[in-house]
């Protein structure tokens, strides 16, 4: 089975050299929307399948496009800021190895990290890997999904056990509010033009709260909550709202509804585990943020959590052994940049599956050894 990667690209160069050395695919494409930095320089050292189109405000129509010059039997669909580590290549071929042409199997549905500069971050999942077939095409102009299509044209979607590393938050504040205003302005076009899609309204609420426009967002995300009382991701949405509000009653009834819809919603789970660290009960915190790691153990964001809840309580020594596991699991975790600490972003917070003044954490295990040798563990953190 061979494997293309596809690449949408505007002014990438920053990330491009470490996203083509990492490839391992058989062949690459790239759609380029009109970039003026030496993103197609770096592209054309790598290959040859490069194309240029301007930007049309759909995301969905660009793919679209670039799907039709695929030829090989599977596609993986990333952004120049997405990473993967070396050893997740091979678990990409592996699958799609497995898969034989009678498999029922149409696509593989990643865990992404979204990192910021401070260490911070928030999850999501979404499909990344699916068979080149005629009928499998992107739909939505903002927040694509190709899931959808899979579906409706008889196969199903499975998860598969890899981390994607998204990197783009570490560019700076005012470049990220740029583009959430492009995201914004597109998504109301798209519900103009849809109103039936009351849903979009929930991920227009998020792009809304991540510029700082909490009342919009608020409004949206509770409207969408109305029409779609069933659905998860409405529920959960409006909980986050809540949370950047810092009214923690709301929330927490919020995320209990989410449960009461799917029992096993981790970020839910999570997100009970966070209100509960917050208030000081980190107990009740850690109990939340252990059912959901159990149920999905990928989420090993979750060890930073169960951390903090012994971190508080000054059990510095499990504290630290939670920190440096995820570490070990995954290095994109101790990413903190200069310009991501010291600058005025004052939306932070909001996004984190955190607490929300979290430090990054490299500094909770700088801490944990200082505290560690004042108690006399200098042995072990000389």
């Amino acid at each position: 089975m061979s494997l293309a990667l596809c690449l949408m690209m505007k002014n990438e160069e920053e990330f491009l050299d470490d996203f083509f050395r990492n490839c391992f695919a058989d062949n690459i494409y790239v759609l380029d929307t009109g970039s003026t930095d030496k993103s197609i320089q770096i592209a054309e050292s790598y290959t040859s399948n490069i194309y240029s189109k301007p930007f049309n405000n759909d995301f969905s129509a660009m793919r679209n496009y670039l799907l039709e010059k695929v030829e090989e039997d599977w596609i993986l669909f990333l952004d120049a800021d997405e990473l993967l580590l070396k050893s997740d290549w091979y678990t990409i071929r592996h699958f799609i190895k497995s898969n034989s042409d009678d498999s029922n199997i149409g696509g593989y549905r990643f865990l992404r990290y979204n990192f910021f500069g401070t260490g911070g971050w928030y999850s999501d999942s979404m499909v990344k890997l699916f068979r080149n077939h005629c009928g499998f095409k992107y739909y939505k102009k903002a927040t694509e999904k190709i899931e959808p299509s899979i579906k409706y044209n008889g196969f199903s979607v499975d998860d598969i056990p890899i981390i994607l590393n998204h990197l783009g938050h570490l560019r700076p504040f005012k470049e990220r509010q740029r583009k959430n205003e492009k995201y914004i302005q597109i998504m109301n076009e798209q519900i103009l033009n849809n109103p039936k899609e009351t849903l979009a309204k929930s991920y227009l609420a998020i792009i809304q709260r991540n510029a700082g426009k909490l009342k919009l967002a608020k409004k949206n995300a509770q409207e969408a909550a109305e029409a779609n009382p069933n659905s998860e991701i409405a529920q959960l949405f409006l909980g986050y709202i809540f949370r950047s509000e810092n009214d923690i009653h709301r929330s927490k009834d919020q995320f209990q509804k989410v449960l009461i819809i799917n029992p096993k919603n981790t970020r839910a789970l999570n997100s009970l585990g966070i209100t509960e660290l917050c208030c000081g009960n980190y107990e009740t915190a850690r109990k939340f943020f252990e059912k959901a790691f159990k149920i999905s153990p990928l989420c090993i964001h979750i060890y930073i959590n169960i951390g903090l809840t012994y971190f508080f309580s000054e059990n510095y020594f499990q504290a630290l052994s939670f920190f440096k596991h995820v570490l070990e699991i995954n290095p994109y975790f101790g990413i903190a940049t200069t310009q991501g600490i010291l600058e005025m972003d004052i939306y932070k917070s909001h996004y984190y599956e955190t607490i929300p003044n979290y430090w990054g954490v490299r500094t909770y295990i700088t801490i944990c050894e200082k505290e560690l040798r004042n108690d006399g563990f200098s042995f072990f953190y000389k």
